[in-house]
């Protein structure tokens, strides 16, 4: 999670990567009131806070495209988003989160209602940390990422073991916890580390910012060097292998020039002093943007295609990632089967960055066109219509043919750009009818999908042919 406490950067961590920049207004970007200012993912979402302070999000709870957090009460400063909860900082210090037990409605933490300056969200556990300098979570607990010497699960806020004050920064991991000292050391807990905080070998200074995946984590140095530690079966410690690492190693490429850090479940991203992104790590859903689409992992950072500059901050969910631009647009690629990348569609994965709809991008429609002129109908009673889907968008829906009687109908699904046929089942009587004329024109109307949710209509005519 970042924050922003001197004399430290905070990175931006796996379950809630999110990082401030006063970037200027795009032509055609939102009213100020909505213009993003931070960006965070986590789990299967997305989210911006606004300038006006609010939050809007997309992906699970929420759709393909950036929906308002309804029941906000005052202004969010920072947000952080989990696997199966989220939560934010207002701008007087108090916690609020939503999403646990199906709440879509911010809920106060108990006993953080003000006094903190950022939070971070792991898989079933939460982090805050207090002006104070202090650590605080709450959640599940079987395997100590709460931090309290225990494997109790906690509803309400408890204090970390030995962290009460000098903690400039925190992060959450699925099941682990890591904080950042003032004096620049890293200590974590949970998972592998055990129910309370210990130190990372070789990360006693010299940190300036943290992040934590599902079971890795990472961390920027005060040269702009990145060094990461922990699994690594999908390469994601960067240090060209996949064997996983104990203490910290250095990811190749990057010992200087990074300003900002985020970690995915099995992948990494870096944000260049250039305003450039580099990912590195699994790639099953296009979470590294590369562009290629071989579902190869990368031992070593590669570039995000089309984000070789402009950009302020970065996020990373499970398997997706994202982007703020100078300009105030937001891109985001990977996973988007919950909607998650905010483009209006949902598909496998996107290899290359999309705009977010209202963020630099307007929102995909879905078109299509007969291909058929005539068709010759089988002794099964098939007509087999073709249909092209535009690039748009998918196109779902039904074709129904008809002359003065309705001949038949059947749905369809098919990708952005692809043609493909439908086959329509002629009736008994139709069918009949045809073979007496052994040509006969019908009406072809089409019915199909928007993303938004409404639907359009096509409509033509095709000549059926009776088979012989």
């Amino acid at each position: 999670m970042r924050h922003a406490v001197e004399p430290f950067a905070v990175a931006a961590a796996l379950l809630g990567a999110l990082v401030f920049t006063g970037g200027a207004a795009a032509v055609g970007s939102p009213p100020p009131a909505f213009s993003p200012v931070a960006i965070a993912a986590g789990g299967h979402q997305s989210c911006v806070v606004t300038a006006g302070g609010g939050v809007r999000c997309w992906g699970v709870g929420f759709g393909a495209k950036p929906g308002d957090l309804i029941g906000l009460s005052g202004r969010a400063s920072t947000i952080a988003i989990g696997a199966a909860n989220d939560c934010l900082v207002t701008d007087g210090g108090g916690v609020k989160c939503w999403g646990g037990g199906g709440s879509t409605t911010p809920v106060d933490v108990v006993g953080l209602t003000s006094g903190v300056s950022a939070v971070a969200v792991g898989d079933a556990h939460s982090c805050a940390l207090t002006s104070a300098g202090a650590v605080r979570c709450w959640g599940g607990n079987r395997i100590g990422q709460v931090g309290d010497g225990t494997t109790t699960d906690r509803p309400t806020p408890v204090a970390v073991s030995g962290l009460q004050s000098g903690v400039a920064a925190i992060a959450a991991g699925s099941y682990h916890s890591c904080a950042l000292t003032g004096k620049g050391g890293v200590e974590c807990w949970g998972d592998a580390y055990g129910t309370a905080p210990v130190k990372v070998p070789g990360l006693q200074g010299g940190v300036i910012a943290i992040t934590a995946g599902f079971g890795h984590s990472c961390a920027l140095t005060s040269v702009g060097g990145v060094r990461c530690w922990g699994s690594n079966g999908e390469g994601q410690l960067g240090d060209g292998t996949t064997i996983s690492r104990s203490s910290p190693v250095d990811v190749l490429g990057l010992g200087s020039g990074v300003i900002a850090i985020a970690a995915g479940d099995e992948h990494s991203c870096a944000l260049t002093t250039s305003g450039a992104v580099e990912c590195w790590g699994g790639d099953f859903r296009g979470q590294l943007g590369d562009g290629t689409s071989t579902f190869a992992a990368r031992s070593t950072p590669v570039g995000v295609s089309g984000l070789g500059s402009g950009v302020t901050a970065i996020a990373a969910g499970q398997e997706h990632s994202c982007a703020l631009m100078s300009t105030g647009d937001v891109k985001c690629w990977g996973r988007d089967d919950f909607g998650q990348l905010g483009d209006g569609t949902t598909t496998f994965g996107r290899w290359t960055p999309v705009g977010v709809v209202g963020y630099g991008a307007t929102e995909a429609t879905a078109s299509l066109a007969l291909a058929s002129r005539s068709v010759k109908v089988s002794r099964a009673r098939v007509a087999a219509i073709a249909v092209r889907c535009g690039a748009g968008a998918d196109c779902n829906g039904t074709l129904t043919l008809a002359t003065q009687q309705k001949l038949g109908s059947n749905g369809f699904a098919i990708a952005p750009g692809r043609t493909r046929t439908v086959a329509v089942k002629l009736s008994a009587r139709g069918f009949k009818q045809l073979l007496r004329v052994r040509r006969l024109t019908a009406r072809v109307s089409i019915s199909y999908a928007q993303p938004s949710g409404s639907y359009s209509t096509a409509t033509g005519a095709v000549t059926l042919i009776a088979p012989r």
